[in-house]
């Protein structure tokens, strides 16, 4: 007896219809589509391109394929029906485009064409205008960004320098008690505090500093103040001694006839004693 061959779903064998010889030759057919098809898959297993798809996207292409009747390993017939899809529509959007009913509104799309290239290219020209606006502008910050470094780093110097000067007048600085009695010094009453004081600025004024440091202008009106004081007490000084040592001359002279006068020199006297 013969192996019957089972037809398509709802159909009947088809074997009762052939001879032994043409059922043969079908069993063949069918055992080299199998292996060919087995060969296929295995292929497509060894070549398979993995490709990251989120959630979503695979369950939009499970839904595709179980609604064209295919497996997995059949998603090239997928993509082949997906795009003859697409071309159908784009086709149905073409005759839709372009038929009767919207060809009036086409023709005047078609119409304005040359009136919106031109405003294309108008907007194209002012975005390259804005652009170069940009550009412009870019530059300025740019320049900005540069000269406020600059800005910072002379801040920063500046600092510097004043805190440098700072230190080097305290240096060179004189308290306020020093100040008042080089500048209105009082010999008769403080003499041990003036002699303090002119010792002070001694030692200030003795301070040396490197060349460029004694032209910087704070440094000069310094030592000119200095000078000034020590001027001034000296003047002082010397008015102090000259009447001091007037009065005391005139004192000796005084007391000198005084003695003569008495009889006797103070001078052979005290030699004689």
């Amino acid at each position: 007896a013969q192996e019957e061959i089972d037809g398509a779903d709802g159909y009947p064998s088809i074997t009762p219809l052939m001879s032994h010889t043409q059922v043969q030759i079908l069993k063949m057919l069918m055992m080299d589509s199998k292996e060919d098809e087995k060969a296929d898959r295995e292929r497509k297993s060894t070549y398979q391109v993995h490709v990251k798809l989120s959630s979503e996207e695979s369950k939009t292409i499970e839904v595709f394929l179980q609604e064209s009747g295919l497996h997995v390993e059949d998603i090239h017939l997928l993509e082949e029906y997906l795009n003859n899809e697409l071309a159908e529509m784009e086709n149905k959007n073409i005759q839709a485009l372009f038929g009767a009913e919207n060809r009036t509104t086409t023709g005047v799309i078609i119409d304005k064409m040359g009136e919106i290239e031109g405003l294309v290219h108008e907007i194209a020209t002012w975005m390259a205008r804005y652009e170069d606006s940009l550009d412009e502008m870019r530059k300025g910050v740019r320049k900005i960004e540069a000269r406020n470094k600059k800005l910072k780093v002379q801040e920063q110097n500046h600092q510097r320098l004043q805190n440098y000067l700072a230190r080097l007048l305290s240096l060179l600085r004189l308290d306020n008690r020093t100040t008042s009695d080089l500048r209105r010094p009082d010999f008769r009453n403080k003499l041990k505090e003036m002699l303090a004081a002119a010792s002070a600025l001694q030692k200030t004024m003795n301070i040396l500093l490197d060349p460029g440091i004694e032209h910087i202008k704070a440094v000069k009106e310094r030592r000119q103040s200095h000078r000034t004081m020590a001027k001034t007490f000296t003047g002082k000084a010397f008015e102090f001694l000259s009447e001091y040592f007037n009065k005391l001359a005139h004192s000796r002279i005084t007391e000198i006839k005084h003695s003569e006068r008495g009889g006797m020199n103070p001078l052979s006297a005290a030699g004689g004693g």
